[in-house]
């Protein structure tokens, strides 16, 4: 699908990336956040962020990650799937106290 000369434009590349492989990857998140804090983990996201930013930009292999996420603005997968997770559990949270039987009542335990 991808290559120097042939394939796919750098554009519909970007977009297989943010509406398909990203969307499966952070699927779930909230459960499994922590372990892109494991070294194995980490490396397999950005083998597969590099990837994406290769396909996308054009550059050569040998360019370096840093270069091609400054000139994508992209964050690094590990940073995005801790704010998703984040921000799943505060709409999980959010959802629990807003129950019409929870409204009015305090939280805390006497």
């Amino acid at each position: 699908m991808v290559g120097r000369k042939w394939g796919l434009k750098p554009h519909i590349s970007a977009w297989i990336y943010t509406s398909v492989v990203k969307p499966i990857i952070t699927y779930g998140s909230l459960v499994w956040w922590n372990k892109t804090t494991q070294v194995t983990a980490s490396k397999q996201l950005q083998k597969v962020q590099r990837f994406a930013r290769l396909t996308v930009t054009g550059a050569f292999k040998t360019c370096p990650t840093m270069a091609i996420e400054a000139l994508l603005g992209w964050e690094p997968l590990c940073i995005n799937i801790t704010r998703i997770a984040a921000q799943q559990l505060l709409t999980a949270s959010l959802e629990k106290a807003l129950k019409p039987g929870n409204l009015g009542k305090k939280n805390r335990q006497d």
